[in-house]
C-alpha cells in the first residue's frame, strides 16, 4: 500500500498495534533524557562532558547513541556536533580539523547559547528561528530540539523525508525552514482525529518507518504438479510460506507467523532456498496477505505471503560464505531477522548481475531491433519472470 493522504488512517489502523509495542519504552528513554540533560545541567554542562570522545555518556552520546532506539540520527562525523575529542587525543572542529583547547571551549560555549534558544524558542513555536541558528547539521538541531520538546515536531531529522511527506499531504515545504515545516506537517496530522493518541515518535514510525531487513526460507524442493515453489514466487513476485499447525510444532509456526506480521513496506527481504543459494532479493511491495484458495498456484497450500519487487534481474546464486555471515543456525524457522551489515554481505555476494529495470531495459531495445529475442537458462532463473516483466513494459509503450 502506497502511502497518501486518502489512506493515512486504513494504513495507521494496519500498523498501529505493532507501532506502539514497537515504542512502548520511547517515552522512559525521553524521560530518562531530560532527567540527565536538563536545563540546569547544561548551564553547568563543561566541554569533555559534551563532547562525544570522552565517555559515553556525554550529551552527544545522549543524542545520538543512548536515544537511538527513537530515531537513527547516525551517519555523519562527530564534526557534527561542532567539537568533540579525537582518537589522536587532540580537539576537533566541525571539519574534523585539529584545534587548541581555546578554540574548543569558543565552539563549545557558543553551542551551550544555541542549547537554550532551541529549548525556548520552542516553548514559543518559534521553529523559524530554530532553523536559522548556526549549528553544523540539521540533523542534530533536529533531535536535540526533538529530546526536549517530543510533540513539538516529529522525529524526523532529513529534508528529503520531510518535503516528501509534505508533498503527500499538502503542507507548504520551504527548504530553508525544514523544522518549521516538520512543526507545519505535525499540526495538519493532529488535525485528523485518528492520530489524537498517537505519539510524534509513533507518527515517525508510521511515516518514516525503520527499515529492516530479512532472511525468508523458500524451499526449493517443494513441488506442486511440474512447477517449484520457488519458481512459482519468482514468477508472482512473492514469498510464500506454509502454516499448518498439524504439520510443525507449535513454537516455530507461531513465531513464523508472528514474524511474517511484523515485515512491512519497504523492508529487504533475502530468499534464501537452503544449500547456501539466494533466489533473489527484494523490497516489499504488499504486507503480509493470504490467498488459501485452490487456484493460489499450490492448491490452497503456501498462502500466508508478502508481495516483493526484486531488486535483481538474476536469480539463484549460491553463497558459499553465508553460514558464515548470519553466524547462527537457521533451524526449522522460516524468517529471521538479520542485521543491516548481515544483509549488505549478503547483497554484495549476489550482486554481481545488473538490477531489474537495467537488464529490462536492454532486452526491451533488443526486442524493438530484431522483434524478438530468447531467453534460456536452467529451471528457476527467471525466463518466466523477465518475460512478463518485458511484456508489460512494451504494453506500456
Amino acid at each position: 500500500m502506497k502511502l497518501t493522504k486518502e489512506n493515512i488512517v486504513e494504513y495507521a489502523k494496519k500498523r498501529k498495534e505493532q507501532i506502539f509495542e514497537d515504542t512502548k519504552n520511547n517515552l522512559l528513554l525521553i524521560n530518562e533524557f531530560q532527567r540527565n540533560n536538563g536545563l540546569g545541567r547544561i548551564k553547568q554542562l563543561k566541554l569533555n562532558e559534551y563532547a562525544v570522545g570522552f565517555n559515553n555518556k556525554s550529551f552527544c552520546n545522549w543524542v545520538e547513541t543512548e536515544t537511538l532506539a527513537i530515531s537513527d540520527i547516525r551517519g555523519g562525523t562527530s564534526g557534527d556536533f561542532g567539537v568533540y575529542w579525537g582518537k589522536n587525543n587532540t580537539w576537533k572542529n566541525k571539519n574534523n580539523k585539529e584545534i587548541s583547547l581555546q578554540e574548543a571551549e569558543m565552539i563549545f560555549s557558543q553551542i551551550k547559547t544555541n542549547i537554550f534558544d532551541i529549548y525556548n524558542s520552542a516553548n514559543r513555536d518559534n521553529f523559524k528561528h530554530i532553523d536559522e541558528l548556526e549549528m553544523p547539521t540539521l540533523r542534530v538541531k533536529s533531535k536535540i530540539l526533538f529530546l526536549y520538546h517530543p510533540q513539538k515536531i516529529i522525529p524526523i531529522h532529513q529534508k528529503e523525508a520531510i518535503s516528501k511527506l509534505c508533498n503527500i499531504f499538502d503542507v507548504e515545504y520551504d527548504d530553508n525552514y525544514p523544522i518549521h515545516s516538520n512543526h507545519l506537517l505535525l499540526t495538519s496530522l493532529r488535525k485528523i482525529g485518528y492520530f489524537d493518541d498517537w505519539r510524534t515518535d509513533q507518527l515517525s514510525r508510521l511515516l518514516y518507518p525503520k527499515e529492516k531487513y530479512w532472511l525468508f526460507i523458500v524451499p526449493k524442493t517443494v513441488e506442486y504438479g511440474t512447477k517449484e515453489l520457488w519458481e512459482y514466487c519468482m514468477d508472482n513476485s512473492i514469498a510464500a510460506m506454509q502454516y499448518q499447525t498439524e504439520h510443525e510444532t507449535q513454537g516455530p509456526v507461531t513465531k513464523n507467523i508472528n514474524q511474517i506480521k511484523k515485515i512491512t513496506l519497504g523492508d529487504k527481504v533475502i530468499v534464501y532456498l537452503n544449500d547456501k543459494v539466494i533466489g533473489n532479493i527484494g523490497e516489499v511491495e504488499k504486507e503480509f496477505y493470504q490467498d488459501i484458495t485452490k487456484d493460489n498456484g499450490f492448491d490452497g497450500y503456501y498462502g500466508q505471503r508478502i508481495g516483493l519487487k526484486w531488486i535483481y534481474s538474476h536469480f539463484k546464486k549460491q553463497i558459499p560464505q553465508i553460514n558464515e555471515i548470519l553466524t547462527k543456525p537457521l533451524g526449522s524457522q522460516t524468517i529471521h531477522s538479520i542485521k543491516k551489515e548481515q544483509y549488505q554481505k549478503i547483497t554484495n555476494l549476489f550482486s554481481l548481475g545488473e538490477r531489474t529495470n537495467t537488464n529490462t531495459s536492454k532486452n526491451n531495445n533488443l526486442l524493438n531491433k530484431k522483434n524478438q529475442i530468447i531467453l534460456y537458462g536452467p529451471p528457476g532463473t527467471g525466463k518466466t519472470y523477465n518475460t512478463k516483466r518485458i511484456s508489460v513494459e512494451m504494453l506500456k509503450k
